[in-house]
């Protein structure tokens, strides 16, 4: 081709070149009048799908965005169109950017991590007052734009080095940026590939494999570093094979790489056979090797392990030696700075696969000792899905000490479904089906274990409800705010209500009518003490008020210790206040200070408790269809019944201390016998649900609240009175 017809078609191009980089500006400039906000968070992972949504404005911003992203265009020219003077198309052209995933890319980004100007709102979401999820929008900066992006790829750009510690975004890039051995770098590749989301999003799948044929031009220690730090984020829910690596080619790249760099990596975070060994975060990688300390550290590594404190990874180590293995956990269990629930969970987990036969008691006792949760976090859930990781050869005699121990009628309804998902896959049968795994299945669950593992089953008691006439209220009465308390005064003349939204109600008994209001802030329980009808007041900040009801006043103010007070209960001289969460603390009142914490180890479905006015009893019920009557002073059970529904609803003890009151159905409250769980008394509640209520001292009346929502979303309190006296 001759060289003056080259020319022409090189200025041609670059010409054409010119004009679209102008089309994109301009471009550029009408979106960002149309995008009216930016779902950040789903773009810089890459869920450039969108938000999923049927709100036409969000999906319209959606396409918008897209639009502007859709061209491709040079790093040098987006660097231009990043210093515009509209700090909405400087963002679009930092989004561009950021997209390219290119490490040049983020020195431009960088230049414009201090830039104040405002720009396209962040997307969130919230709930209109009928329930309905709508959009909302927080304010967003182009800096703080740029600061999210690069924290992506792991700089800590909040801080700048200015703690001192922190680098400086030169010192950080120079031993990152170019150096295609960045581990860092393939961990934002691996986030944006997979949307940072789980389960994986099938759409996924070919950006995945683009980034394992990347991996694989990389040398072998890149790839076996970077499958440990993507190992560590599957461990957590356990999966032990990666959308980059299967479990057994990690444990061989593991023997590859040897004992000896991987004791230096947990020593300090060296990643040898890296050139820039400690240039990423010394802590990913670490829960995959130290899980699998068994098949990659050697019984002469043990004592290396322990000086660093790894004492399940160096009984791992160990497992040939059964004694060294045992007095390696134990010397974690005994160390000076104990360490958290979870990693004792991990810990007693190691002990039993190495050495089941002579510590299975030990762990199964720990298990239960260790007050439980309803969490995914709890000890018990952390160690049944270790020991399930671990799949030991003689899991079946563990297990079955699980399931027969006294404490397993008490086990939280998730960890007995992570304890059921365990047992299937280990015993190769289903014995807990997967539909079985709701609460309301909870009791057969649990039996189907007793009966696999050969314990009698348990059979509980139905609570009963002949085909009584119900009793409508007396009378009904509503106030605004969302009720969080309920006491009736010991002379049964007034009901105090304690809102969540602040102040006390009072009104009279007899009629409803209203009797006044307390001024105080956030009640969460209220109380009448019985020698003086006192008033008790007990704020969720932890101040307790004390008040004459009749004129108003306040007599006397106690600032209490915060602790949980969603569960809490006071004796009837008002001298002891008792509060459940995980323990049961009793403090005087008087002082305001604890006077005693006891381990208080209570069933996961309980949501509500209660004690009887003579204190002998304790009540419990929740959402697992259970009431349970407890020993109030012992803990021990008494009585436990079933109901046919999916929850019960907390009422508590009538006056007598011998029967109870549950809402077992919508519309519904029964009075049940405590020793036989026969109803003998319906009382009708119109609205549907009652969960608060108080019984009067002489027993002939039960005031009990409701609460709803209006048609703006604001909360309603429905207060009802009825007649327990069947001459009435």
């Amino acid at each position: 081709m001759p060289k003056v017809v080259r020319c022409f078609i090189a200025l041609a191009g670059a010409s054409l070149a010119l004009v679209r980089a102008e089309d994109l500006e301009d471009s550029l400039v009408r979106l960002s009048d149309q995008i009216p906000y930016v779902g950040y968070g789903d773009f810089l992972y890459g869920r450039n799908d969108g938000i999923v949504s049927d709100h036409a404005a969000v999906k319209e911003a959606e396409r918008s965005l897209q639009a502007a992203l859709e061209e491709p265009l040079a790093i040098d020219r987006l660097a231009k169109l990043a210093e515009h003077s509209d700090p909405r198309v400087r963002t679009l052209a930092l989004l561009k950017l950021y997209a390219l995933e290119n490490h040049d890319a983020l020195r431009v980004i960088h230049r414009h991590l201090g830039d104040p100007a405002a720009t396209f709102p962040m997307l969130g979401w919230t709930h209109d007052p009928a329930g309905a999820t709508i959009p909302a929008t927080e304010p967003a900066t182009v800096g703080g734009i740029a600061g999210l992006m690069l924290k992506m790829t792991g700089y800590p750009a909040h801080w700048e080095g200015r703690d001192g510690k922190s680098p400086t975004f030169e010192a950080w890039s120079a031993k990152r940026l170019g150096n295609p051995e960045w581990i860092g770098w393939y961990d934002f590749l691996y986030k944006r590939a997979t949307g940072g989301t789980s389960p994986i999003p099938a759409g996924s799948a070919g950006r995945i494999a683009e980034l394992r044929k990347k991996l694989d031009a990389a040398p072998f220690a890149v790839r076996a570093w970077m499958w440990f730090g993507v190992a560590d984020d599957c461990l957590i829910e356990p999966r032990y094979d990666t959308p980059l690596a299967t479990e057994a080619e990690m444990i061989e790249a593991g023997k590859k790489l040897g004992a000896e760099a991987l004791l230096a990596f947990l020593r300090d975070g060296t990643r040898t056979g890296l050139r820039e060994p400690k240039a990423d975060d010394p802590e990913r990688g670490r829960r995959f090797i130290l899980s699998h300390a068994k098949q990659l550290f050697r019984e002469q590594d043990s004592e290396a392990l322990a000086a660093m404190g790894q004492f399940t990874a160096a009984a791992d180590a160990a497992d040939a030696d059964p004694k060294s293995a045992s007095e390696l956990i134990r010397r974690l269990l005994g160390t000076k700075d104990r360490p958290g629930d979870g990693d004792i969970a991990r810990a007693m987990a190691a002990l039993l696969d190495l050495q089941g036969d002579t510590e299975a008691e030990f762990v199964v006792e720990w298990f239960y000792d260790t007050p439980s949760s309803p969490h995914a976090s709890s000890a018990q859930s952390i160690f049944i899905r270790e020991y399930q990781r671990r799949r030991p050869a003689a899991w079946q005699r563990p297990a079955s000490l699980l399931v027969g121990h006294p404490a397993f009628e008490r086990l939280p309804p998730l960890d007995l479904t992570y304890l059921g998902m365990m047992v299937n896959p280990l015993s190769g049968q289903e014995i807990v089906p997967v539909g079985m795994r709701d609460e309301i299945f909870e009791m057969e669950a649990r039996n189907r274990l007793r009966a696999h593992f050969g314990h009698p089953e348990v059979v509980h008691r139905r609570l009963e409800t002949p085909d009584i006439k119900p009793v409508p209220p007396l009378w009904s009465t509503d106030f605004p705010g969302e009720s969080v308390s309920l006491a009736m005064s010991p002379d049964g003349e007034l009901v105090a209500v304690g809102r969540g939204s602040g102040s006390v109600l009072l009104f009279e008994t007899k009629n409803g009518e209203p009797a006044g209001e307390l001024p105080v802030e956030g009640a969460a329980l209220v109380h009448f003490r019985k020698p003086d009808g006192v008033l008790m007041v007990i704020t969720k900040a932890g101040l307790l008020t004390e008040w004459d009801a009749r004129s108003r006043k306040q007599l006397r103010e106690v600032k209490l210790g915060e602790y949980f007070t969603d569960e809490m209960a006071i004796s009837d001289d008002g001298g002891t206040l008792a509060t459940r969460f995980g323990n049961l603390t009793v403090y005087d009142l008087k002082s305001g200070k604890p006077k005693w914490t006891a381990e208080f180890r209570c069933r996961g479905g309980d949501g509500f408790i209660s004690f009887s006015p003579d204190g002998k009893f304790l009540l419990t019920t929740g959402t697992d269809s259970k009431t349970v009557v407890w020993d109030g002073v012992t803990g021990e059970f008494r009585h436990e019944y079933r109901s046919d529904t999916a929850r019960v609803g907390a009422i508590g003890f009538a006056a007598d201390s011998r029967t109870f009151f549950v809402a077992t159905e919508p519309g519904r409250v029964s009075r049940i016998e405590a020793a036989t769980g026969l109803a003998t008394q319906v009382l009708e509640v119109p609205g549907g649900w009652l969960w608060k209520a108080a019984v009067s001292p002489d027993g002939r009346r039960l005031a009990g609240i409701e609460s709803s929502t209006d048609p703006t979303g604001a909360w309603v309190g429905h207060l009802r009175c009825w007649s327990l006296d069947p001459q009435d």
